[in-house]
């Protein structure tokens, strides 16, 4: 398993434009500050319901990854 501050210091050098993070739960425990200085997030994994994307949305991912199809087009307007 990757520490924080490796999975950091990959960050700053190989400078992404997305970052996908896994489990999706995991973006609540970021910091605000973590979050902003982090490049756009994409979660995925343990995406089970409605309600995991609209929280992973609400907590600044920019975009959800699930392999439930059911989820695919949901409207988070809605």
């Amino acid at each position: 398993m990757t520490s924080p501050a490796a999975g950091a210091k990959a960050l700053e050098q190989s400078d992404p434009d997305l970052v996908q993070l896994m489990p999706a739960p995991m973006l609540s425990h970021l910091s605000a500050q973590d979050r902003k200085a982090l490049p756009p997030i994409v979660t995925s994994g343990f995406v089970c319901n409605k309600g995991d994307v609209f929280d992973a949305l609400k907590n600044g991912a920019v975009a959800v990854s699930t392999s439930d199809s059911e989820l695919w087009n949901l409207n988070p307007e809605r």
